[in-house]
């Protein structure tokens, strides 16, 4: 199970979001790359992300009126 959190503030014509994903670093189960599509032993299309904890921040302004 990997777990995600973002949080985001918005104002009138700006807003801000700062987030992880796979906020705990877990690191994917190991498979048996005979019977499933592996890199290093670690499926791949199952939606694990191989690269670990990713930190992102968005930040959008909307110039002229709404």
């Amino acid at each position: 199970m990997v777990h995600s959190l973002s949080l985001s503030y918005v104002e009138d014509n700006w807003n801000a979001t700062i987030g992880a994903r796979n906020l705990f670093d877990e690191a994917p189960p190991k498979v048996d790359g005979n019977e499933v599509s592996s890199v290093n032993n670690a499926p791949i299309g199952y939606g694990y992300n191989l690269s670990g904890r990713t930190l992102y921040a968005n930040f959008e302004y909307r110039f002229g009126s709404n």
